[in-house]
């Protein structure tokens, strides 16, 4: 759309979106707000309760990653590869 003063979404966004935004929208942080402390809270209670579940099992937790299986990388003594007497394949360098 042209950006002219009569377009019908600025219109629209000036007389009707905005003005509404910006009554609710202090009603609209404090419930974001609300939201996400109840969910941090809920979180901490459900990680305190995993805790303590584990350590009544006497489960044992390990907080160090687990050491990863160390594997050797193929020897080149293994692969052979054929030479090639083709001088097409082989790039010039002058």
């Amino acid at each position: 759309m042209a950006p002219i003063s009569w377009n019908g979404s600025q219109v629209i966004y000036n007389k009707v979106i905005r003005p509404i935004f910006l009554r609710y929208e202090a009603v609209v942080d404090d419930m974001v707000n609300d939201i996400g402390g109840r969910a941090m809270s809920a979180a901490e209670n459900i990680t305190r309760e995993v805790l303590c579940t584990l350590m009544k099992n006497n489960a044992v937790v390990s907080l160090t990653p687990a050491q990863p299986e160390t594997k050797s990388l193929p020897s080149s003594s293994t692969a052979t590869v054929a030479p090639s007497d083709s001088k097409e394949e082989q790039p010039s360098f002058r």
